[in-house]
């Protein structure tokens, strides 16, 4: 390569102008690479760029400056890196101080049977907020789950005041609410034997009153 021949040179003639020119030039060549991958951004091959320009002149004013200039860019770029960190830092517990709040006023909707409705003003809108925000935020799944079981109590107030129509409203908020939700099988379960039960009795009702009118005639 180009550096041992020159030193060759060297070698065999100390101070040759020549030979001195020749690492000039490729301390030139490497600063135009450094300055490349400067500009590019790169610093790890600007760095390696440097390490191999040392090696060929490690008293260049040229290299030096470069070098100055790489630490400052290092410097910025830590600087830039943290600033970034800061914000996202920043961003992340301004969305945490949002979700605790929605989820406050999630249970205050709760509490007050503000489950579905008023539009606007309630702990579904509330919860699917977070979730939009926050997929598979463990607390506001939790909450789906709480309205599914308070729509689930007042089905069970229905079935047991003989209301199944309603009764089946509620159920039928309750998937809208969580389709998914494990807790649905047990109170569609319970709607079913409900109705079955219903059916069973007015069954029988109809067949008492058929052997009423038979025994009649």
């Amino acid at each position: 390569n180009a550096y041992e021949k020159y030193q060759q040179v060297l070698k065999e003639s100390p101070g040759h102008k020549g030979a001195q020119a020749g690492l000039d030039k490729l301390v030139q060549a490497y600063g135009d690479l450094i300055e490349a991958q400067l500009r590019a951004g790169d610093l790890s091959k600007a760095e390696s760029y440097l390490s191999q320009a040392r090696q060929v002149s490690p008293v260049s004013v040229l290299l030096t400056s470069l070098e100055d200039r790489l630490k400052r860019d290092r410097s910025e770029t830590r600087n830039r890196e943290e600033e970034v960190k800061a914000q996202a830092e920043a961003r992340k517990r301004q969305q945490e101080a949002r979700i605790q709040q929605l989820l406050r006023a999630a249970e205050a909707d709760i509490e007050a049977r503000r489950l579905t409705s008023p539009a606007g003003n309630n702990a579904y809108e509330k919860y699917q907020a977070i979730l939009k925000e926050a997929p598979g935020h463990k607390d506001a799944q939790g909450g789906l789950d709480k309205l599914v079981t308070a729509y689930g109590e007042l089905m069970v107030a229905q079935l047991s005041a003989g209301n199944l129509s309603k009764a089946a409203g509620y159920l039928s908020r309750a998937r809208q609410v969580s389709p998914e939700s494990a807790l649905l099988t047990g109170f569609e379960d319970r709607l079913k034997r409900a109705r079955s039960e219903v059916r069973k009795r007015e069954e029988e009702a109809k067949a008492q009153v058929e052997i009423r009118k038979r025994e009649e005639v």
